[in-house]
């Protein structure tokens, strides 16, 4: 299950959030079945110039297996997205 919002909060400016729910079938790194996670994510984007756009996120997750193993996760990422080059 994924949903999300997105707000314009001023003209090209957006704030974003989202949360994420889900099952895998394995664990590469700790081992493990039955892998469930939980995701939360928060963002910005820019797109008020000309050649190029803003795009940021932090994520925060845990994710969960049949050991009884639980990883908390934070995650961060920025993108710089060119139109014209």
């Amino acid at each position: 299950m994924k949903a999300g919002l997105e707000f314009e909060i001023l003209k090209q400016i957006f704030l974003r959030t989202g949360f994420q729910n889900g099952k895998l079938g394995f664990d590469t790194e700790k081992g493990g079945k039955d892998v469930t996670f939980n995701k939360l994510t928060f963002g910005f984007g820019i797109y008020s110039f000309k050649n190029f756009g803003i795009d940021y996120f932090i994520e925060y997750g845990i994710i969960g297996n049949n050991l009884a193993q639980k990883n908390k996760v934070l995650y961060s990422q920025l993108a710089l997205k060119l139109y014209n080059f």
